[in-house]
């Protein structure tokens, strides 16, 4: 049977945390790439509303799904003739009232509140509902609060609006959950992880000159995108900011890999030929984006920003409600990880200069010529 949409929401939770269930027949699948999957599959999350859940593979395969190559979810299908069982009453009633705090923007429900709706004591309901969803009441609560504050975004919602309406308490507590590292996880350099890079050559706003676009992709999403003038020169650029990472090259010849590199070659590549479309695949893509809480504040304050504008460093210190911090927005500016995504090409010097540009000066100015000339601005 399909699980009931309470039911659903919480495996949308797990799915998030890659938290999978030995022997668990339910399968995912994704109709914009069509491929069904485990829960718990390592591939970067998709979008929800192109998520579809299955009972077992046989369903899965009748909906004119295939299988994914990473998670192989045709195994063990002596397990596919299970039903799902149902959520207890207890279970749905927190579920419940965690949905409330998070639609009413109030702060998550204690863990003993919540145990004295259901009669059972802290540690048990912690215990037996992480055995039920594979997460905690906290990260269950956390990943509807991320849900609902990109959701905002997709409305048209400004993103500090977002932040407060999704009942964040701070900005940086936001972008703590959208992808934010430790200092510890920073100095590690990406030890220990897997990383993708893929590649493509483009033309960026001159006809004459003709770069790569590389991106790195983690298990959570975009990691980095930049724009160098060779394939080579992106690749030692990418493991330049995560040099103890483990990095696996995708290609448009790899079989497994294909419809991820179209996939987002297709949406990066269009990026650069359209600039307005940068908001939209900033909310559209899966991020991981990785600083520390002052560098998110700033790139997200210039994800706010519109294709055709400007403005100065001084500005955007003054909008973060740092006024003198001009040097540190200009540092945060320089570190910024998502080449054109994450537009600091927007922040020139007060005398109206260009500043500098990490991706070199020339690039700025064709790329702030271009979306001046596609806003009507020229």
């Amino acid at each position: 049977m399909t699980p009931s949409r309470a039911a659903q929401d919480a495996i949308w939770q797990r799915l998030l945390a890659r938290q999978s269930i030995a022997g668990e027949s339910l399968r995912y699948g994704v109709i914009t790439t069509g491929i069904f999957c485990r829960i718990g599959c390592p591939s970067p999350p998709p979008r929800r509303d192109n998520v579809r859940f299955f009972p077992d593979t046989r369903a899965a395969h009748a909906a004119g799904l295939r299988a994914c190559r990473r998670c192989h979810p045709e195994t063990d299908s002596s397990s596919d003739n299970r039903d799902i069982p149902d959520m207890p009453h207890w279970l749905i009633a927190v579920c419940r009232q965690l949905e409330a705090a998070v639609a009413e923007s109030r702060p998550t429900p204690s863990l003993s509140r919540l145990a004295i709706l259901t009669g059972l004591g802290s540690s048990h309901l912690q215990r037996r509902f992480k055995a039920w969803l594979g997460l905690s009441p906290s990260d269950y609560a956390s990943g509807l609060r991320q849900l609902r504050f990109h959701d905002l975004l997709e409305q048209g919602r400004g993103v500090t609006d977002a932040i407060l309406t999704a009942g964040y308490r701070s900005t940086s507590r936001a972008h703590a959950r959208a992808g934010g590292m430790t200092p510890s996880a920073r100095s590690k350099g990406g030890s220990g992880e897997t990383l993708l890079a893929m590649h493509w050559p483009c033309s960026f706003g001159m006809p004459e000159h003709h770069c790569w676009l590389s991106a790195a992709l983690s298990e959570r999403g975009v990691v980095a995108i930049q724009l160098t003038d060779s394939r080579d020169a992106g690749q030692s650029a990418l493991e330049a900011r995560l040099p103890e990472a483990d990095w696996q090259q995708v290609t448009p010849d790899d079989e497994a890999g294909q419809s991820l590199h179209a996939m987002l070659g297709a949406r990066l590549l269009a990026l650069c030929e359209t600039p307005q479309t940068s908001q939209t695949l900033f909310i559209e893509l899966p991020l991981d984006v990785r600083g520390t809480a002052f560098q998110l504040r700033v790139w997200q304050q210039l994800n706010t920003t519109l294709s055709g504008e400007t403005l100065t460093y001084r500005q955007l210190a003054e909008a973060l409600g740092r006024p003198t911090a001009s040097r540190a927005v200009a540092n945060a500016c320089g570190a910024n990880p998502l080449a054109l995504l994450t537009p600091c090409h927007r922040v020139v010097r007060g005398d109206g200069g260009l500043g500098g540009y990490r991706w070199g000066v020339e690039l700025k100015q064709a790329r702030l010529a271009q979306e001046a000339e596609s806003s009507g601005r020229s």
